[in-house]
Formats: C-alpha cells, sequence, structure tokens
C-alpha cells in the first residue's frame, strides 16, 4: 500500500516533469521558428535587387522586424523563466523516485526474510514429523 502510494507520487513527478520538458520542447522550436522568418523576412526585404522602397514601407518593415525581435525576446524570457520550474520538477521527480526505489527494495528484502522464515518453519515442521530434531537426534517415543 505504501509503495502504491509512493509509485502514485513518484508517477506524478514524471507527468509534472515531462510537461515542462514539453513546454520547454515548444517554446524551443517556436523561438527557432521565429528566428529562421527573422532571417527569411529580412533577406527578402533587403535582397530585391537594391530595389528602392517608399519611407512607408522601410517604416513597415522596421516595425515588423521590431515585433519580431520583441516576439523572439519574449521567447527567450519564457524559456528563461521556465529553467527553474524545470529544474524544480526534476529534483521532485528523482526525489520521488529515490524514495519508491528504497520502498520497493525494502519490501523485497522484507519479502525474502519472511520467505527464508517459512521455509525454515516448513523444514522444521518436516523435521519434527519425520521425528528428527536439528541436531541430528531422535526423538524418544516413551
Amino acid at each position: 500500500m505504501i509503495v502504491d502510494l509512493m509509485e502514485k507520487k513518484e508517477q506524478g513527478a514524471a507527468q509534472a516533469l515531462s510537461y515542462r520538458l514539453g513546454e520547454k520542447k515548444t517554446l524551443m522550436e517556436q523561438l527557432k521558428t521565429l528566428e529562421e522568418f527573422r532571417g527569411n523576412y529580412s533577406s527578402e526585404f533587403g535582397g530585391v535587387g537594391g530595389k528602392s522602397r517608399s519611407p512607408g514601407q522601410l517604416q513597415e518593415f522596421q516595425m515588423f522586424m521590431a515585433n519580431i525581435n520583441s516576439a523572439i525576446s519574449d521567447q527567450k524570457k519564457a524559456l528563461q523563466q521556465l529553467e527553474p520550474q524545470l529544474k524544480n520538477s526534476r529534483k521532485v521527480w528523482e526525489a520521488a523516485h529515490v524514495k519508491t526505489q528504497g520502498i520497493q527494495k525494502f519490501r523485497e528484502q522484507a519479502v525474502e526474510i519472511e520467505q527464508n522464515l517459512q521455509e525454515k518453519r516448513e523444514q522444521t515442521a518436516m523435521d519434527d514429523k519425520a521425528g528428527r530434531r536439528k541436531d541430528g537426534t531422535q526423538f524418544s517415543e516413551y
């Protein structure tokens, strides 16, 4: 029963860690996409054979680039804020895992001890039934 509770706690911690890892992966993918988009958009705007742009187009480009840069900055901040949460989730899971393993090992040892004791009782009962003792002497029949 205690082992089951510990396993449930460990599973909950593992799920929380998995969720945080998924968040990190998503944020990193979004950051990569934004950075690639920024590079592509910047190249397209400036790479059209030196085509002259109107002041309105240039201003629009600059505003758009500022928005992309802001989104990239926000993404990086979100990743930084996620790191302590991820580390904490990992520590919680590791602690729960260690406790669960300890309890499981203790349970296995207790079961092994109980089996050994049961085997000794059965052997003693068989020896008694056969009329022998452990020291090799026979029971007297008077």
